[in-house]
């Protein structure tokens, strides 16, 4: 997904929340996020993810990493 709009990937209706994550993470928090798969032929998948803010100075936010896991939805 490097490189790809938001907007490629999510669907509109998630876009404003994935920003916010992503904000929040070049604002220096640690964003952490899981949840139902937003595909309707892959709603048996539940995903889970983490934005971190990296900062090669120590001091100033310069690169941030996401990462998602995707994994069968556990049994209620």
């Amino acid at each position: 997904m490097a490189g790809d709009f938001i907007e490629a990937i999510f669907p509109d209706m998630f876009c404003a929340e994935v920003r916010k994550a992503w904000q929040q993470a070049s604002d220096g928090a640690t964003v952490l996020g899981r949840g139902q798969v937003w595909i309707p032929a892959k709603d048996f998948l539940q995903w889970e993810g983490i934005v971190l803010p990296l900062s090669e100075s120590g001091n100033d936010v310069d690169t941030l990493v996401g990462v998602i896991e995707f994994r069968p939805r556990r049994a209620a």
